[in-house]
Formats: structure tokens, sequence, C-alpha cells
């Protein structure tokens, strides 16, 4: 069921104009590993590579899907498996608030693998 989850969230059309000025989405997980790629999703904007953001990536998020953001996924792509976990206080509250003119959504935390399941810790938001 994950992998089915899986695939149709990779299958979601990211819309390519975006009816309002884009989010510039900045990941910054910390404990990556080279050897186990990992993928941030988000319900609605699709997946991006944690590895490519960590070297300096930003992707442009529609600012219509913040609102809407209750968990956040962390695929892993060695497993094939998919993991789901509530967003935080502190990103409910920065998805809440208006974003400036030239709005700067940014993720942090740490990636965690224990018992085989991945997760960020201390996963925290700031919207700019």
């Amino acid at each position: 069921m994950k992998k089915i989850i899986f695939a149709l969230m990779m299958l979601l059309p990211m819309s390519i104009a975006f009816a309002a000025t884009p989010v510039e989405l900045h990941i910054k997980i910390s404990g990556l590993s080279a050897d186990k790629p990992h993928f941030l999703c988000l319900y609605g904007a699709g997946c991006y590579n944690m590895r490519s953001a960590e070297n300096g990536k930003t992707f442009p998020l529609n600012p219509h899907v913040l609102p809407n953001l209750k968990k956040v996924f962390v695929a892993d792509m060695r497993t094939k498996q998919i993991y789901s976990q509530p967003i935080s206080d502190s990103c409910k509250a920065a998805l809440n608030q208006s974003p400036d003119a030239t709005p700067k959504l940014t993720i942090h935390g740490k990636l965690a693998v224990k018992n085989s399941v991945a997760r960020i810790e201390g996963l925290r938001c700031e919207l700019s």
C-alpha cells in the first residue's frame, strides 16, 4: 500500500504556472547518508531530493498547498518505503501566516532511521 501511495505522490503534477508567487522551498535536513537516498514529500506538491537540497538546491512550491499540509512524508528510495509524520506546531504556525512578497519556506530537522523507520526529528518550519 505504501508503495502505491508513493508512486501516486511521485506522479502528482506540479503546476508550472503558479496563480500566485511561488514559495521558495529550502530543506535543511541533517543526518543524510550518501548511500541512502531520501526524499521529503509534501502532499499536493511532490517529493524533493534531500541530498540536492543539502547541496544548495531550492524548489518552487505553490503557496496554495501550504494551508493544507498536515503531514510530511519521508521516502527511502533504497527500501522503496514511505513514512508519514505529522507536522510540528512550529510548522502549523508558520504555514498559517501570510508570506512576504518574496516568500521562503525553510524546513529544518535531522533525519533519523530507527527500527528501519525514517523520520525527521526536531521538525520545524520557518516562513519568511
